[in-house]
């Protein structure tokens, strides 16, 4: 799939999961949990392996129904989404706080699974 298409499935895909129009910017908590859940889909598309696509690539294939299905499991429109990264790129501060969290979640997932794998 080239990146024309890809793109173009994401802007005909993307409002299907859309089940409510929603103004201004997400709350940043919400916007943080879809952040986390993006940055999930994104490290697990690099490990999906098929002919097309090498290990430590994202797939964008792959990730285009991830995030369909992760702003349809948080209930948000594309458009909200994109309406709220944007503010938050023009606000570095709040979205670097979010990054921030995001990182403290993800060692403390790595700290858990690493102490289960000690004997």
């Amino acid at each position: 799939m080239t990146i024309k298409n890809y793109v173009t499935v994401l802007i005909l895909v993307f409002p299907l999961a859309a089940c409510r129009q929603r103004t201004g910017r997400l709350p940043m908590q919400q916007m943080e949990d879809v952040l986390y859940d993006i940055n999930m889909a994104e490290s697990y598309s690099t490990m999906a392996r098929d002919n097309n696509h090498a290990g430590g690539v994202k797939n964008p294939d792959s990730l285009a129904i991830y995030y369909r299905d992760i702003l349809a499991h948080h209930n948000i429109p594309a458009q909200s989404f994109k309406e709220s990264m944007s503010w938050y790129k023009a606000n570095p501060d709040s979205l670097n706080v979010m990054y921030a969290n995001i990182m403290t979640r993800n060692e403390k997932i790595l700290s858990d699974e690493t102490a289960k794998l000690k004997p």
